[in-house]
């Protein structure tokens, strides 16, 4: 392996490595929404003295994860295997979410090294459990990816489609005492958390 190929990958692994640091902060701050996890990402991509700027390719990981939070959260429920997703350490979510993104979302990074590089990581700063879990679960989510992009592109289509309350239709005038008879209509939105304080809740590495 030539020196510009292994500085090239050891770059992506700290900016992996950097995403999981804010995504595990986002969680330990119960900032469980894809807006207040934007707004996390926002505040650690500020330069401050007590740590150096996040890589491009950790703020495009962490972007697509909120991005796409729903149906990762969803996947990782089905696929978790020796225990519930919400019941794994919450640095092994952190990397789960991370995987899922680069397996499902990101071309560039062929599928094996998405998950190589998660299990890598989980060795380093997890249980002696998590890694065989990781793979597993990364692994399936990797077996069942077309099936897993159609229902994030059906979500996704749900959510765009115009209402009824943005698109009313003309009603029929009322006429000689009859009674108007008017369809409910549903609003789709998402609850965004508001700015909170820095907690100083981050994984070290």
């Amino acid at each position: 392996m030539s020196s510009k190929t292994k500085s090239r990958f050891t770059s992506r692994t700290r900016a992996r490595k950097r995403a999981v640091d804010t995504l595990f902060e986002a969680e330990q701050r119960d900032l469980g929404t894809p807006g207040a996890i934007r707004d996390l990402l926002q505040q650690r991509r500020r330069v401050t003295a007590a740590q150096s700027p996040l890589p491009e390719y950790a703020i495009e990981i962490v972007e697509g994860v909120a991005d796409h939070l729903g149906t990762i959260e969803d996947l990782l429920a089905q696929y978790s295997t020796s225990r519930p997703f919400d019941r794994l350490p919450s640095v092994d979510r952190a990397v789960l979410r991370v995987g899922a993104w680069e397996i499902l979302w990101n071309d560039e990074v062929p599928d094996v090294t998405a998950i190589d590089e998660a299990v890598t990581i989980v060795k380093e700063v997890s249980t002696e459990e998590s890694p065989s879990v990781v793979n597993a679960m990364l692994d399936a989510i990797r077996k069942n990816a077309a099936e897993a992009l159609q229902a994030d592109a059906a979500l996704a289509a749900a959510f765009d489609a115009p209402s009824e309350a943005a698109h009313p239709r003309e009603e029929e005038p009322v006429r000689g005492g009859e009674d108007a008879v008017h369809g409910d209509t549903a609003d789709f939105g998402e609850d965004f958390d508001s700015d909170r304080e820095s907690s100083g809740s981050e994984w070290r590495w």
